[in-house]
């Protein structure tokens, strides 16, 4: 578990996982969550996953938020 500073949650986590295309890397937290249809994109975390060739989806779970960035291996092609 990684110390988190999500206003309103009590608890986060964070699972990376390796799989056969690269990385996966499932945030959850049971804080205030995200609003709206599709829920916004955390700017930095977006642009940060895009410049690294990967990519992030936002879900919308109440309570809080769910965030899966997949991000390639660059070891293999």
């Amino acid at each position: 578990m990684v110390p988190h500073r999500v206003p309103c949650a009590r608890r986060s986590r964070q699972v990376a996982a390796r799989t056969a295309s690269g990385i996966d890397l499932d945030i959850r937290d049971d804080g205030a969550g995200f609003t709206g249809d599709p829920p916004p994109h955390p700017r930095t975390l977006a642009e940060r996953s895009r410049a690294n060739g990967g990519q992030l989806t936002v879900f919308n779970s109440k309570p809080g938020a769910h965030l899966l960035i997949n991000l390639p291996d660059r070891n293999h092609p």
